[in-house]
């Protein structure tokens, strides 16, 4: 519930309590909220983004160590940047829960 908080540092705090457990029963959580995030950091103030764009990264990152597959994130990302890393998260989740199922 703290990574859909209205409050930045209370999203950022909770990415750092799942950061050191991470596995792949937060993937769907973690790309959720990079979604989010994402729109949130769309329409922020420009003096507000840089704090946004930290969240996505940090999650991003994340997401690299549950998966393994490297999808490269920085403070110079785009927003089409991180559109497509957003994409690349969820194609391989979506192909995760499809090797799941019986």
């Amino acid at each position: 519930p703290a990574l859909k908080d209205p409050r930045i540092g209370e999203r950022r705090n909770a990415l750092a309590a799942i950061e050191l457990t991470a596995d792949r029963t937060v993937a769907s959580q973690l790309i959720e909220f990079m979604a989010q995030e994402r729109q949130r950091w769309l329409n922020a103030p420009q003096e507000d983004r840089r704090g946004h764009l930290a969240l996505i990264i940090r999650a991003n990152a994340m997401l690299e160590g549950v998966s393994g597959i490297r999808s490269p994130l920085s403070t110079t990302s785009s927003a089409n940047d991180v559109a497509t890393a957003l994409k690349r998260w969820t194609d391989w989740w979506q192909g995760e829960v499809r090797k799941m199922r019986p």
